[in-house]
């Protein structure tokens, strides 16, 4: 994005499925022929790039799922606030994601109140809700 190339290891699942893809080189998403996709030429009318075609086929495979009001981005959002439920790091999930910022990563993980309630639950004096006040410590002396 924005010509910055990065890198990332995909899941070892992720590999054995796409190593069952015909084309197991370059590009991964391709047109009917076979070819990758191309980004449209400054001044050309029709966007024929892939960025293009995965939303058509995004869009269409939701409506055959019965599936409204949802992106091929919508996804990048799920899989941060996964990541981050799973990890609790955000600067992982920064690195992981390629955002530039910590403003940027926390616009993608979203939290919900049960996270927020599990993060304070596994703070050393027990579960929300079940603090109590300690009883003062009696204090024994003896005088001899």
């Amino acid at each position: 994005k924005n010509t910055n190339v990065r890198t990332i290891r995909l899941h070892p699942g992720v590999i054995e499925v796409l190593a069952e893809i015909d084309h197991q080189q370059q590009e991964v998403f391709r047109r009917p022929d076979g070819m990758p996709y191309e980004r449209p030429l400054p001044g050309q009318l029709e966007d024929t790039s892939g960025g293009s075609r995965i939303r058509t086929a995004f869009k269409g495979a939701c409506r055959r799922a019965g599936i409204k009001d949802f992106r091929p981005h919508d996804t990048r959002h799920d899989w941060a606030t996964m990541h981050y439920k799973l990890n609790k790091d955000l600067l992982l999930l920064q690195r992981h994601g390629g955002w530039k910022s910590e403003r940027m990563v926390t616009r993608y993980a979203h939290l919900t109140d049960t996270e927020n309630e599990e993060a304070i639950d596994n703070l050393p004096w027990g579960k929300s809700g079940d603090f109590k006040t300690p009883k003062p410590k009696t204090v024994r002396t003896s005088i001899t």
